[in-house]
């Protein structure tokens, strides 16, 4: 079997010779021809797929460092104050949020504790959680 130069066979195609005197021409069959033909656009279409993936990869580049900015301007324009006012469910609900997205940034694992696991705990591992349950409360409802 014969390599074709499909290059010359693009060309000719393109600059409007017929598939049958392309093959006249370069000594190979019209189905060559054709499969070049095919080939080629084939690669058109994976070099269009890889441009708009790039140009996906560029906007969500962007996006990301637009919504880091947004995300460092809110969390600045929040006051201590605004904290305190805040009810205790309000606070414990953004506290687990946050905790959440900080483990995430970390790689560290997000997922909850399935209550079968808490069930096996021991007593003293159970007091243990009690009481940071407790210090967790106390520092949230403090007035410093």
């Amino acid at each position: 079997m014969r390599k074709i130069d499909r290059e010359s066979a693009i060309k000719m195609l393109n600059n409007g010779f017929k598939p049958a005197d392309v093959a006249k021409e370069l000594q190979i069959s019209v189905r060559s021809v054709y499969n070049a033909r095919a080939y080629d656009r084939q690669q058109d279409k994976d070099k269009q797929v890889v441009d708009i993936n790039s140009n996906i990869q560029e906007y969500d580049d962007k996006f990301i460092d637009k919504l880091k900015s947004l995300n460092v301007q809110v969390a600045n324009s929040i006051l201590y104050t605004d904290i305190k006012k805040a009810s205790l469910a309000q606070r414990t609900t953004t506290m687990a949020i946050l905790i959440d997205k900080i483990r995430l940034l970390e790689g560290k694992s997000t997922t909850n504790i399935n209550a079968n696991v808490i069930a096996s705990l021991n007593p003293q591992q159970l007091d243990i959680l009690k009481e940071m349950g407790k210090s967790l409360i106390k520092s949230m409802l403090s007035k410093d």
